[in-house]
Protein backbone atom coordinates (compact mmCIF):
# COMPACT_ATOMS: atom_id res chain seq x y z
CA UNK A 1 0.00 0.00 0.00
CA UNK A 2 1.17 3.35 -1.03
CA UNK A 3 0.72 6.72 0.30
CA UNK A 4 -0.94 7.79 -2.68
CA UNK A 5 -3.56 4.94 -1.96
CA UNK A 6 -3.91 6.34 1.96
CA UNK A 7 -4.88 9.56 0.50
CA UNK A 8 -7.16 8.75 -2.39
CA UNK A 9 -8.91 5.55 -0.72
CA UNK A 10 -11.21 8.35 1.43
CA UNK A 11 -11.58 10.73 -0.92
CA UNK A 12 -13.51 8.54 -3.40
CA UNK A 13 -15.30 7.18 -0.56
CA UNK A 14 -16.75 10.81 0.46
CA UNK A 15 -17.00 11.41 -3.26
CA UNK A 16 -19.26 8.30 -3.62
CA UNK A 17 -21.43 9.20 -0.51
CA UNK A 18 -22.09 12.77 -1.88
CA UNK A 19 -23.25 11.19 -5.19
CA UNK A 20 -25.50 9.02 -3.22
CA UNK A 21 -26.66 12.07 -1.14
CA UNK A 22 -27.29 14.11 -4.01
CA UNK A 23 -29.30 11.10 -6.03
CA UNK A 24 -31.21 10.21 -3.14
CA UNK A 25 -32.05 13.23 -2.00
CA UNK A 26 -32.04 15.74 -4.71
CA UNK A 27 -32.90 13.67 -8.16
CA UNK A 28 -35.36 10.80 -6.45
CA UNK A 29 -37.14 12.86 -3.60
CA UNK A 30 -37.48 16.26 -5.20
CA UNK A 31 -38.43 14.13 -8.52
CA UNK A 32 -40.95 12.11 -6.85
CA UNK A 33 -42.51 14.98 -5.15
CA UNK A 34 -42.90 16.70 -8.26
CA UNK A 35 -43.97 13.61 -10.81
CA UNK A 36 -46.64 12.16 -8.17
CA UNK A 37 -49.23 14.86 -7.87
CA UNK A 38 -48.82 15.00 -12.22
CA UNK A 39 -49.57 11.11 -12.26
CA UNK A 40 -52.54 11.34 -9.70
CA UNK A 41 -54.13 14.24 -11.58
CA UNK A 42 -54.09 12.68 -14.75
CA UNK A 43 -54.87 8.81 -13.79
CA UNK A 44 -57.27 10.39 -11.09
CA UNK A 45 -55.78 8.96 -8.05
CA UNK A 46 -55.11 5.38 -9.55
CA UNK A 47 -51.68 5.53 -9.79
CA UNK A 48 -49.32 5.77 -8.42
CA UNK A 49 -50.08 2.92 -5.99
CA UNK A 50 -47.69 4.41 -3.12
CA UNK A 51 -48.61 7.54 -1.39
CA UNK A 52 -46.97 11.04 -1.45
CA UNK A 53 -43.77 10.28 0.41
CA UNK A 54 -43.80 6.29 -0.84
CA UNK A 55 -40.73 6.78 -2.98
CA UNK A 56 -39.00 4.28 -0.82
CA UNK A 57 -41.98 1.79 -0.77
CA UNK A 58 -42.96 2.11 -5.06
CA UNK A 59 -42.01 -0.77 -7.35
CA UNK A 60 -39.19 0.07 -10.15
CA UNK A 61 -41.43 1.09 -12.88
CA UNK A 62 -43.68 3.54 -10.68
CA UNK A 63 -40.18 5.05 -9.74
CA UNK A 64 -39.00 5.39 -12.72
CA UNK A 65 -42.23 6.42 -14.02
CA UNK A 66 -43.10 9.31 -11.82
CA UNK A 67 -39.56 10.56 -11.09
CA UNK A 68 -39.28 10.35 -15.30
CA UNK A 69 -42.33 13.07 -15.09
CA UNK A 70 -40.92 15.08 -12.40
CA UNK A 71 -37.01 15.36 -13.85
CA UNK A 72 -38.94 16.06 -16.98
CA UNK A 73 -41.43 19.05 -15.21
CA UNK A 74 -38.33 20.37 -13.66
CA UNK A 75 -36.32 20.80 -17.03
CA UNK A 76 -39.03 22.20 -18.66
CA UNK A 77 -39.91 24.65 -15.73
CA UNK A 78 -36.19 25.94 -15.33
CA UNK A 79 -36.26 26.14 -19.64
CA UNK A 80 -38.80 28.00 -19.20
CA UNK A 81 -37.41 30.14 -16.60
CA UNK A 82 -34.34 30.63 -18.58
CA UNK A 83 -35.99 31.81 -22.17
CA UNK A 84 -38.30 34.39 -20.00
CA UNK A 85 -36.25 35.86 -18.29
CA UNK A 86 -32.92 36.62 -20.87
CA UNK A 87 -33.55 39.24 -23.22
CA UNK A 88 -32.95 38.34 -26.60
Amino acid sequence: MDILDVIVRPLLYVLRGALWFVWEALVLTVAWWVGWPVWRLLTLGRFPHAGFNGDDEAGTRELVLVCTVGIALIGAATWCVYAVGSPA
